[in-house]
C-alpha cells in the first residue's frame, strides 16, 4: 500500500453552506498519497448528509463528536493524520488548483523541507475573480523566522508542514477560539524552520457572515482589514502578553485594538522580532 505522504485537516462547524465545495477541491486532486480528514463538531444542520456523501472517496475519512472549538479539532485531525506532511484547510476555503499535485511531486523528488507556504486570498462569499478583495503575499523566507513578512498574517493554512513540527512544538491551544494559530506560529519560529516557498497561491479564503476571522472586514481602507473591535484582536493581545513577555507594550496594544499604518507596523513587529531572538 503506497504510503501517504500529506494528511489535509479540515475542522468543520455548521458549514453545510460550504463544505462540499472545499471537500471538491481536495477531493479533485487526491490520490493514493493524499489523504482528507474532516473534524466536525457534531454540527447541527446537513454538514453530516454531506460527510456521509463523500464517505467513499478514496482517503477519505471523518469524524463528528463534540470537541472545544476550532483548535481542539485541529488537534484531533493532526493526531489521526498518517502524512508526512499535513495541511490546515477550512470547511469555508478551497485549495488553488493543483497546489497538492505540486507539494506532492516536490516531495517525490525528495525535496522536504521542514514546511511549504505559499499565497494566500481573500473572496466576498464565492470565488470568482470580480468577487476578489485581496492578495496576501508572505512566508517568503528561507527560514520560519520572526521576520516582518512572516509576522505580518497567521495564515498557517496556507502551509504543508512536515508533522515533526507538531510533535517539536506540541498542541494547538485549544483555550484560544480564534487566534490560536498565531500563538502556534509565534512557537514555531522559535525553531527555526527550514521553508519553501511555493511561489503560488496556496489557499482561498472566502469573507461570509458567520466566518470566525473574516466576518467582519473593512473593505473601504484599500483592502480588506479587520475592524478595530474585531474579537480576534483581543486575543492577539493576551497572546502578545503569554508568550513575549509583553505585559505592558503599548506597542502591542496600538497595534491590536487600532487601525494601523504600514510604519506603526514596522515598528511593532521589529520589537517583537528582537524579543523572540533573545
Amino acid at each position: 500500500m503506497p504510503e501517504i505522504l500529506i494528511s489535509i485537516i479540515t475542522p468543520c462547524y455548521n458549514t453545510g453552506a460550504f463544505i462540499e465545495e472545499t471537500i471538491k477541491s481536495v477531493s479533485s486532486m487526491c490520490n493514493d498519497k493524499v489523504e482528507h480528514i474532516i473534524v466536525d463538531g457534531l454540527s447541527t444542520d446537513n454538514t453530516s448528509e454531506i460527510l456521509n456523501k463523500y464517505r467513499n472517496l478514496t482517503n477519505f475519512k471523518f469524524i463528528s463528536e463534540k470537541d472545544e472549538g476550532i483548535y481542539d479539532a485541529l488537534n484531533k485531525g493532526i493526531a489521526m493524520a498518517k502524512g508526512n506532511y499535513i495541511g490546515w484547510l477550512n470547511a469555508d476555503d478551497v485549495y488553488e488548483v493543483d497546489v497538492v499535485s505540486k507539494v506532492l511531486k516536490l516531495l517525490e523528488n525528495n525535496h522536504t523541507p521542514d514546511m511549504f507556504s505559499g499565497d494566500g486570498q481573500l473572496y466576498q462569499d464565492n470565488f470568482n475573480a470580480k468577487s476578489l478583495l485581496r492578495n496576501y503575499k508572505h512566508y517568503r523566507d528561507s527560514r520560519f523566522k520572526p521576520s516582518i513578512n512572516n509576522l505580518k498574517f497567521a495564515h498557517l493554512n496556507c502551509c504543508f508542514m512536515a508533522k515533526h513540527i507538531f510533535e517539536d512544538n506540541g498542541k494547538f491551544d485549544s483555550k484560544y477560539k480564534i487566534a490560536g494559530d498565531r500563538e502556534y506560529m509565534l512557537r514555531m519560529m522559535k525553531n527555526n524552520y527550514k521553508s519553501y516557498y511555493l511561489d503560488s497561491v496556496v489557499c482561498k479564503y472566502r469573507m461570509h457572515d458567520s466566518s470566525l476571522t473574516f466576518n467582519k472586514i473593512n473593505i473601504l481602507t484599500g483592502g480588506a482589514f479587520l475592524p478595530i473591535d474585531h474579537p480576534v484582536r483581543a486575543e492577539i493581545i493576551k497572546i502578545a502578553n503569554m508568550n513575549i513577555n509583553l505585559n505592558s507594550s503599548v506597542l502591542i496594544n496600538i497595534w491590536a485594538v487600532s487601525k494601523i499604518t504600514k510604519y506603526a507596523f514596522i515598528r511593532v513587529f521589529s520589537k517583537i522580532n528582537g524579543l523572540i531572538k533573545k
